[in-house]
């Protein structure tokens, strides 16, 4: 597992290449460390059930580096897009999280039931945000743990997690002076225009 150390705007060229490539890395999101690859990348979402020992009926959630990228993967109305922003354009409001109606193409992407919701956010991090818009498409994003255990949050603690595994993911990104939060986002379902929390 290489670790790839983000000193400078210039080194995130270093993960994009790496996520073009079908790789899987454990990247630091807005809010804890969370096991990525490509959203069109289905033997690294494989791979990343694998790793996670997770059902496969289970979607992960999906970060965007934009509205103009959400509007390509998801439907929505006005009613929830002013929803959406209130929530993800306000750096006061901790990181949310919302469940809305896949378009065909990801459903075809994930493999869903057309009716199954998905997650997806807008992240607070800059860095993140500048990735995912390099890669022009979404990323895939799920907490580094094995389903079930407590999230591993803590850089040292993640190595040794996957030292004592035989699957590994290619690659973990330290970022300096850029640190994880205590807890995951929250998440809200919105599809009926009201809103319905999910985890807090």
């Amino acid at each position: 597992m290489e670790v790839l150390k983000i000193v400078k705007e210039v080194d995130l060229k270093k993960i994009v290449d790496r996520l073009k490539l079908g790789h899987v890395g454990v990247i630091l999101s807005d809010t804890v460390y969370g096991l990525s690859c490509l959203v069109s990348n289905k033997l690294g979402i494989k791979y990343i059930y694998n790793l996670k020992k997770r059902a496969l009926n289970k979607p992960f959630l999906i970060l965007v580096s934009d509205f103009s990228m959400l509007k390509k993967y998801f439907s929505f109305n006005l009613e929830q897009e002013n929803i959406l922003k209130t929530y993800w354009l306000n750096d006061k409001i901790y990181p949310t999280t919302f469940i809305l109606s896949a378009k065909n193409n990801l459903i075809k992407l994930l493999n869903i039931n057309k009716k199954q919701g998905v997650a997806v956010r807008l992240p607070k991090n800059k860095f993140l945000i500048k990735i995912i818009k390099s890669l022009d498409e979404p990323i895939i994003s799920t907490s580094c743990n094995i389903s079930g255990q407590p999230n591993v949050n803590n850089f040292k603690e993640i190595i040794s997690l996957f030292n004592f595994q035989s699957s590994q993911p290619d690659f973990i990104v330290k970022f300096k002076n850029i640190r994880p939060k205590r807890r995951s986002s929250q998440i809200l379902d919105i599809r009926d225009n009201s809103i319905k929390q999910i985890r807090f």
